[in-house]
């Protein structure tokens, strides 16, 4: 019997296993707030959605404070700007997670740095 139909649908939100090995620079093109259910009720959180990409990236506490320092606590100065994503392993949690890099605009012009 083909039990794929029980693994599971792709989603619309990104998982640590679509990035693995992997690093990607996307810009941001909206900022939404998305609901979960939880065992205490109904989660709000924020989801990035990014230019030319279908699926969206739900943010936690540390990637959200990530992306304020960068760019300012209001989200409408958030879109067009850009990130690196990738999946980093956390040892003391036992799991992986997203790990958010904004790209400023001086990160960028000293990417020509000579090491």
């Amino acid at each position: 019997m083909d039990m794929t139909q029980y693994a599971g649908k792709e989603g619309q939100y990104l998982k640590a296993d679509d990035f693995t090995g992997k690093r990607f620079d996307v810009r941001i093109s909206a900022v939404e707030m998305v609901a979960f259910d939880t065992d205490d009720g109904e989660e709000i959180k924020p989801a990035l959605a990014f230019k030319g990409k279908d699926k969206k990236l739900v943010l936690n506490p540390t990637n959200t404070k990530e992306i304020i320092r960068a760019f300012g606590k209001e989200s409408d100065e958030w879109i067009g700007q850009k990130l690196m994503i990738t999946v980093k392993y956390y040892e003391s949690f036992g799991k992986s997670g997203f790990l958010v890099a904004p790209i400023t605009e001086e990160e960028e012009e000293d990417e020509d740095i000579p090491f």
